[in-house]
């Protein structure tokens, strides 16, 4: 696999040289200035005026930051043709917005492929390094067809889509909730994020009461930490999450703590040793290998607040708002407790969202226009908001949640009233409940302030020989070490 990887990378690179030669002549070549940079050289928003100081603890250090001039920049000249390639979940998706952007442009021959996974993969990983295949890079963040996105993004592979969102006056940052800054790097804007993941923690004011732990204690990450290590001391018998004791919690953990593993543009490990000894640390209070714990046994044998009695969060919240509400109702009626919901906070004190689809334009694309317009009818309210004509009426983002805001505080409202049944006129008796649940989980998603997507051979050398950590068997400081010296080289390839 390793080999397959770095041979994918090489191909691209070769291929650098011989698309400077190809780009459209409607597209500049920006210019890059110095400055200072954020987290992981993932440099600030040219059309972001803020101090990028001010965003998170470690930013303003001393690395360099590239701010590129996109003055010379026009739009690429309209063409006929468009190509979508599809495979599997993403179908879900690309299959109504291909639809709707037939509906907006029909003058554009739109060649929509569904491909199986297998002849996706390969299509993918032979296609655009040759400089054919699709018009627009549809993947995930941990997807076998691309291992790591962001040395795509470094070796030139992918259009900047800054210029673009500054040109296009229907383009609003705004309009998005903080994550769109995931696709950066060394000033250029490889991808945008189509949908993220946020973990949503079910607890109740009563638990935390019991356990002497405040709400403001959760909402940072020593004190998220310190909390969890409390309450083991405490609750020796208890668990911190309900579920995920076979690994620790620490697949979701490494997405959800916001911690950076690559900077990618120094090309050097990023890896903070005192946070990822927390982490590995948390993770390792619950470990249980070979647990059999699957999410929602527990719950739904033992019910309601039963479970708070074993574990100081469950951690089964799903990004359904129905189904949050129903558990907050269900505390209420059945246990009389006061549900709250929360979420990790990560390494900066802030809230990280995961990556679970993104788009991009590779720079060989003969129809960037098109593919631009594409994606912006993935950010559409039609897509991201949207949902099919099947009687249950599923969102097209199945896995997560959408990346604009009008279309998550539609679907959170939509889904809370559903649940009770529309509240007012038929149920006024619900307004307050509805009112109120809306107001919370708007609360906890409005408070993301960044999107990570620890890509897929990352995770796995972060995962070898941790196990043994957890059980005693090799100490952190020989863990970490292996550990940076494999994201060393890796780094450096």
């Amino acid at each position: 696999m390793k080999d397959r990887v770095l041979s994918l990378i090489l191909a691209l690179v070769l291929l650098l040289s011989a698309l400077a030669g190809c780009e459209s002549e409607t597209t500049s070549t920006p210019s890059a200035q110095k400055g200072k940079t954020g987290k992981s050289g993932q440099t600030a928003d040219p059309s972001d005026n803020r101090d990028p100081s001010a965003e998170s603890p470690d930013a303003g250090a001393e690395e360099e930051e590239i701010v590129l001039d996109y003055s010379d920049f026009v739009m690429p000249e309209a063409t006929g043709s468009l190509t979508i390639y599809s495979a599997g979940m993403p179908g879900l998706i690309l299959k109504p917005a291909a639809d709707r952007f037939r509906e907006l442009y029909p003058e554009v021959n739109l060649d929509f492929q569904a491909l199986g996974e297998d002849e996706y993969e390969t299509r993918i990983q032979t296609e655009i390094p040759a400089g054919k295949g699709p018009d627009v890079l549809f993947g995930s963040s941990g997807s076998a067809e691309v291992s790591d996105v962001y040395k795509i993004i470094e070796a030139g592979i992918l259009e900047d889509l800054n210029p673009y969102m500054l040109n296009d006056p229907d383009f609003h940052k705004e309009d998005y909730y903080d994550v769109l800054d995931v696709g950066l790097l060394n000033g250029v804007r490889g991808i945008l994020p189509v949908e993220i993941k946020l973990p949503i923690l079910l607890t109740t004011e009563e638990a935390l009461a019991d356990a002497g732990i405040s709400r403001e204690e959760l909402r940072t990450w020593d004190g998220f930490m310190a909390a969890a290590h409390r309450y083991k001391e405490e609750h020796p018998d208890n668990t911190v999450f309900t579920y995920g004791r076979d690994s620790g919690y620490f697949r979701r953990m490494i997405n959800d703590c916001g911690m950076d593993f690559i900077d990618y543009q120094n090309r050097v490990p990023a890896v903070d040793k005192e946070k990822m000894r927390q982490l590995v640390e948390f993770c390792s209070l619950d470990f249980l290998e070979d647990a059999q714990d699957y999410w929602g046994d527990g719950w739904y044998q033992q019910g309601g607040a039963a479970v708070l009695r074993e574990a100081l969060f469950s951690n089964f919240g799903s990004n359904n708002p129905m189904v949050l509400s129903m558990n907050r109702y269900k505390f209420e009626e059945d246990d009389g407790e006061h549900l709250i919901f929360e979420t990790v906070p990560d390494v900066y004190d802030g809230v990280t969202a995961e990556l679970v689809y993104y788009a991009g334009i590779p720079k060989s694309s003969p129809n960037k226009l098109n593919a631009w317009r594409f994606i912006r009818v993935l950010l559409s309210d039609e897509i991201q908001g949207g949902h099919d004509n099947s009687v249950s009426k599923l969102n097209y983002l199945r896995l997560g949640f959408p990346v604009r805001r009008e279309s998550m505080e539609k679907r959170i409202a939509f889904q809370v009233r559903d649940f009770y049944s529309g509240g007012a006129p038929e149920f006024p008796e619900y307004e307050d409940n509805i009112t109120r649940d809306i107001a919370d989980l708007s609360e906890v998603y409005g408070r993301m302030t960044a999107c990570k997507a620890v890509q897929r051979t990352v995770q796995k050398y972060i995962g070898t020989n941790i196990k043994a950590v957890f059980t005693g068997k090799l100490s952190f400081d020989k863990y970490f070490d292996k550990l940076y010296s494999t994201l060393e080289l890796y780094a450096s390839e």
